[in-house]
């Protein structure tokens, strides 16, 4: 566009070159042929040259004041290009920083900021906003415009209806200029700003649509192609800066769990391997001593058995950092590994039953994500029992039933009821856990005392993926 108005420009000042050349010749040659062959036929000489002189001046003066406008609207379009030029620089300037700050901040909450503010300000809207899209629902809602107290006037953020939704489901940008009456709208809630035009812009990292950046209220006018195009370059930068977020949140997790992964192994193959060295050692003296030294076979006895107990007490803490993924296994092989773990520690027994009526192991029936969830259900489940039932046998059972997936895990230990807070987070999570599968989780009391957890899903619900 700008390229095109400059090469007007040119155009315009050849021709003014050329015309300021040949209009002032070619109006004096017709004023002297005027003169000369009309005038001084019918007037006197001296009336002829007045007459003369007032047809040059008049048009000296309307060539004069031609020029001068022609020269003040290319500086009037001139300073509209300056001031363009300006506001570009701006933007450039303003998508610059936004962009050193998503590679030297990873700091998500102060890189989205900068971005929803840097957008309302470019534009010129009066409020902007960003969602974040986790697992189909709003993470993080930040917004530029709203007062800390308007905001909480307004109350929970959006949910991801109306024109944030639309934005949000088809994954494709969106204006409207009368955010009221529009068709994709679901109306403000109580306290909430009225708003008339609206902008949208997906965020979108690896084709996947992780956020919306949006506008509202242009202070000028409705949003237009410019507008859509600057904040298309901001919702990329906010893409970025979600995406690095994340995955230095991934690399330190995997940092921890590996760590965790080798402390668990090198108390398993240093500490508990000595220590178990150690008391087979003292064990070998004890049959030596025979029946003498009585002493010294109590002491030795109570050695002994505090070695074991060291040793038991090392293997849960063994269990407790073993990483819980799958690794490429079914279901019911982590299953057996879990238990196993977990009777290591010579506290409780275990048993594992996989009931196959079809004949096929359900567990192979499973997708990843259904396998993994369940995994971590049976895994918060006997880590809860571990440390709060006092239990001594795990038994842990995986059927299907009429169609129905069935993961159940039962103790002997001291039952629900007990007021252990890190037991009921637990809970929490095994029952977040199951509504994620679209299951039913269910905690009752043993016969006999312990607890049953039953976890149950639909059938056809169990599909390899």
């Amino acid at each position: 566009m700008r390229s095109t108005d400059e090469g007007e420009g040119r155009r315009i000042i050849r021709r003014m070159r050329w015309l300021a050349v040949l209009l002032p010749v070619t109006f004096l040659c017709l004023l002297l042929l005027f003169t000369v062959e009309v005038l001084a036929h019918d007037l006197p000489g001296l009336a002829a040259v007045i007459i003369a002189c007032g047809i040059g001046a008049a048009g000296v003066v309307f060539f004069s004041r031609a020029v001068f406008a022609v020269i003040e609207h290319m500086q009037e379009r001139l300073a509209e290009q300056n001031s363009d030029l300006r506001q570009r620089t701006d933007q450039l300037r303003a998508v610059h920083e936004a962009g050193l700050q998503v590679t030297a901040d990873l700091a998500l909450g102060s890189v989205l900021q900068s971005v929803v503010d840097s957008s309302r300000t470019l534009v010129g809207a009066r409020f902007a906003a960003l969602a974040v899209v986790h697992d189909g629902a709003i993470q993080e809602f930040i917004t530029s415009g709203l007062s800390s107290g308007e905001r909480a006037a307004i109350g929970d953020p959006p949910q991801g209806r109306g024109l944030l939704g639309h934005v949000l489901r088809t994954g494709q940008s969106y204006r409207s200029s009368d955010v009221a009456n529009d068709p994709h709208a679901a109306g403000f809630p109580a306290n909430h700003p009225a708003m008339k035009t609206f902008l949208g812009i997906p965020v979108i990292s690896r084709g996947l649509v992780i956020g919306d950046l949006y506008l509202t209220d242009k202070e000028h006018g409705e949003f237009t192609d410019e507008d859509e195009e600057i904040l298309t370059i901001l919702a990329i930068q906010a893409a970025i800066a979600i995406a690095n977020a994340r995955l230095y949140e991934s690399l330190e997790e995997t940092a921890v769990l590996k760590e965790r992964e080798r402390i668990a192994t090198d108390l398993h193959d240093s500490a508990v391997q000595s220590l178990y060295g150690v008391g087979l050692q003292l064990e070998s003296c004890l049959e030596e001593l025979g029946g003498e030294t009585p002493a010294v076979r109590q002491q030795i006895q109570g050695v002994i058995v505090e070695l074991n107990r060291v040793v038991r007490r090392i293997r849960s803490y063994i269990f407790d950092l073993r990483p819980d993924e799958l690794e490429g296994k079914e279901l019911d092989e982590c299953l057996t590994d879990l238990l196993s773990e977990l009777s290591a520690t010579g506290i409780v027994s275990t048993d594992l039953t996989v009931i196959d009526e079809v004949g096929r192991n359900p567990c192979r029936s499973l997708s990843r994500e259904q396998a993994e969830q369940l995994f971590h259900i049976a895994r918060e489940a006997t880590a809860n029992i571990f440390k709060h039932a006092r239990a001594s046998h795990v038994r842990v059972e995986v059927s299907v039933t009429a169609g129905e997936f069935r993961l159940l895990i039962s103790d002997d230990g001291l039952g629900i009821g007990q007021p252990q807070s890190a037991a009921g987070r637990g809970l929490r999570e095994m029952y977040e856990r199951a509504l994620a599968l679209g299951a039913k989780l269910a905690v009752a009391s043993r016969d006999g005392g312990g607890t049953i957890i039953t976890v149950i899903m639909p059938p056809g619900m169990e599909t390899k993926t």
